[in-house]
């Protein structure tokens, strides 16, 4: 009979098995975490009879939430052979934070202020959008040429965002060259937000922090957070 849980050492094995209701692990590269968090995942379905719906697996890349929904289908899918008992094969509910935020605001747009056909700029597009803002907001060629490229304001911009810290603050940290333009950044930082606005499109940054508004709010927050008994993270 195949073993669920047979390939795992002792320590991978007890995060598996654990009961706890929160549950942090810490271990270095290499050491098999997800190895460890898919297992976990298995073995709530399979032997604590979790529906595989509630449960949702999260993760930063698409390549790494694939395979974790794959090595947790192949791990389900081994049990269910050997089991006569097992559940039959579900679906499972995993991908990145920014597509399980994507699809959570499409169900919500309206609760959470956005029109149902908001659209979504990925980095590349966004960047983009903040070098026309740059070339219209900044009409001296030699300022302009001083300013960081698109790149890089995208990246002062996101990392102002994920901080929740000012510009300023933000610039002596990441690009320290360029505080003394501080006020021109701003200025493109505001248009580019007033733009994503004007044109009914979210960022990648913009998907978080509805999302994290919607799980905040005291009617709808409750409703999301109750479709998932578990939420296992990866990478976090």
């Amino acid at each position: 009979m195949f073993d669920l849980l047979g390939e795992l050492d002792a320590q991978q094995r007890a995060v598996a098995e654990s009961t706890a209701d929160r549950l942090r692990v810490m271990a270095g590269a290499g050491t098999g975490k997800t190895t460890a968090l898919t297992a976990r995942t298995a073995h709530l379905i399979t032997e604590r009879r979790v529906a595989a719906h509630r449960v949702l697996l999260l993760t930063f890349t698409r390549r790494a939430a694939r395979q974790m929904v794959s090595r947790t289908a192949t791990l389900m899918s081994r049990t269910s052979r050997a089991r006569s008992d097992s559940p039959a094969s579900q679906r499972i509910v995993g991908g990145t934070f920014h597509s399980v935020a994507h699809q959570t605001l499409r169900r919500n747009a309206q609760a959470v202020g956005l029109a149902e056909g908001f659209g979504v700029i990925d980095p590349s597009d966004a960047a983009d959008l903040i070098d026309i803002i740059r070339d219209d907001v900044i009409q001296d060629r030699v300022l302009r040429r001083r300013l960081p490229r698109k790149a890089s304001l995208l990246n002062i911009y996101t990392r102002a965002v994920d901080t929740d810290k000012p510009i300023s603050e933000t610039l002596a940290s990441v690009a320290p060259w360029a505080v003394n333009n501080s006020e021109e950044i701003m200025t493109i930082c505001r248009q580019y937000v007033l733009r994503k606005r004007e044109l009914g499109v979210l960022d990648f940054d913009d998907l978080l922090l509805y999302w994290r508004e919607a799980l905040a709010h005291p009617k709808l927050g409750p409703q999301i957070a109750g479709r998932y008994d578990h939420v296992l993270v990866d990478e976090y």
